[in-house]
């Protein structure tokens, strides 16, 4: 800036209150300074000058702390109203000036869907007031980590007239996209297991995605009401590995993006949506899984009754990257039980018991405690939740996390066993009917 005679420049240290003063000592007596500019050098500013005997525009070179002016250039004799100078190696002059500039606000979450024209249905996660429709937990599906639903031992339905209508506009379009956020778990084969389907009223397949062994696997159904199956990808489950998948049918071609990036087209034998008119369902997960159900989350569900460009399928993928959580860390571990937590209220639909526990045994991971308090799930859908038959003085070898790796469950009703409250506190991650026998009693 200039001072308020014009006499001088005054600089400012960004993030501090400090400033001072520099005099350019111009060869023109009483010379007042206007249109002062940083040149694209960050070590030289320009301006023009003017007295009773003459004016000019002026270069000044400051020392590399900016505390003084070691010289002062004159370029030109005549005025100039925006006085500009241009110098080499512009781009990488620096200055020694120590800066604390404030930092850049992070910038805003995209919002999801990244597209929302020709959208017919979106979920986002569990308990979010903002969906367009409410996905029913049944079963034993249960909230999972960063408001994802766990669907590992559960499914979860649309109303049927938002499923009706969602069949209706894909069969008046001829069109329909697919998006959803899937997390596995590694299990053993054989296994059959529905991610996502829209049925007919009878419950027989429209659209439906499956995991078959180690193969991701669509069927459709199209033309005269034959189904059609086709392999996606041979997927390898990388354990608690969020994938984004896009999936996009128009005519006759599909096309399949995993993470934003094009896996596969394939041409059908059917074109016409048709026969998807009518009544419907449509479920996240599988009501009747075959073999061994893998450990599934889910979330960032839509459908569009269009079909997304690949550009689309690219920027929801980048929308959705700074939401993914880091990949949870679970042990491995023989424990004995101490304490059955007392049972919930059995009016709560929903509730989580916190037993005391003996670490006997760390067969993967880090647990250093000699004893910890262990979240189960007792409720469930209003339901009691099925869990081993344990005594005290029993143990088992179950997997577990650390309360840190699923914030989520802190606003859930917990039923404390004596002591556990004051207990590293870890959650059981086996999903709900599936944990081994406990070891004989002693």
């Amino acid at each position: 800036l200039l001072t308020p005679d014009r006499r001088r420049i005054r600089i400012f240290a960004p993030g501090t209150t400090t400033d001072w003063e520099l005099d350019p000592a111009l060869p023109l007596a009483d010379a007042a300074l206007h249109h002062l500019r940083w040149t694209p050098h960050a070590g030289h500013v320009v301006f023009t000058a003017s007295a009773p005997q003459g004016s000019g525009v002026f270069l000044a070179a400051l020392r590399s702390d900016l505390k003084k002016i070691e010289t002062v250039t004159r370029l030109s004799e005549s005025p100039a109203a925006w006085p500009d100078a241009w110098l080499p190696d512009s781009a990488a002059s620096v200055t020694a000036l120590p800066q604390r500039p404030a930092p850049a606000p992070p910038a805003p979450p995209a919002s999801w869907p990244a597209s929302r024209d020709g959208l017919i249905f979106a979920w986002e996660k569990a308990g979010s007031s903002a969906n367009t429709v409410t996905l029913q937990p049944a079963g034993f599906a249960l909230p999972g980590r960063s408001g994802a639903l766990d669907l590992s031992a559960g499914h979860a339905a649309a109303p049927a007239d938002a499923a009706e209508k969602i069949a209706a506009a894909c069969a008046t379009g001829g069109a329909v996209s697919l998006q959803a956020l899937i997390t596995e778990r590694k299990t053993p084969l054989p296994g059959s297991r529905r991610f996502l389907s829209l049925c007919d009223a009878a419950g027989r397949d429209l659209l439906a995605l499956y995991r078959v062994d180690a193969h991701l696997v669509l069927r459709v159904r199209t033309g005269d009401g034959a189904i059609e199956r086709i392999v996606l990808s041979p997927l390898g489950i990388e354990d608690d590995r969020p994938f984004f998948l896009t999936l996009t049918l128009h005519g006759r071609t599909l096309t399949v993006f995993i993470d934003g990036v094009k896996m596969k087209t394939h041409t059908l034998d059917g074109a016409s949506l048709q026969p998807w008119s009518g009544p419907a369902q449509l479920f996240a997960g599988d009501p009747a899984p075959y073999g061994h159900a893998p450990r599934l989350l889910m979330s960032h569900l839509a459908l569009h009754s269009r079909a997304l460009a690949a550009e689309e399928a690219t920027d929801a993928w980048r929308a959705l990257q700074p939401q993914l959580p880091p990949r949870p860390v679970r042990h491995k571990v023989k424990l004995k039980l101490l304490s059955p937590a007392p049972p919930p209220d059995p009016a709560t639909p929903l509730a989580l018991t916190a037993s005391t526990w003996q670490v006997e045994q760390v067969f993967t991971g880090t647990v250093k405690a000699p004893h910890i308090a262990l979240l189960q799930w007792s409720r469930i859908g209003g339901q009691p939740a099925p869990l081993p038959d344990m005594e005290p003085g029993r143990s088992i070898e179950l997997f577990i996390s650390a309360i840190e790796e699923q914030p989520d469950l802190t606003s859930q009703p917990v039923s404390y066993a004596a002591g556990a409250e004051a207990l590293p506190l870890y959650i059981d991650t086996t999903a709900p009917g599936q944990h081994p026998a406990p070891f004989p009693a002693e």
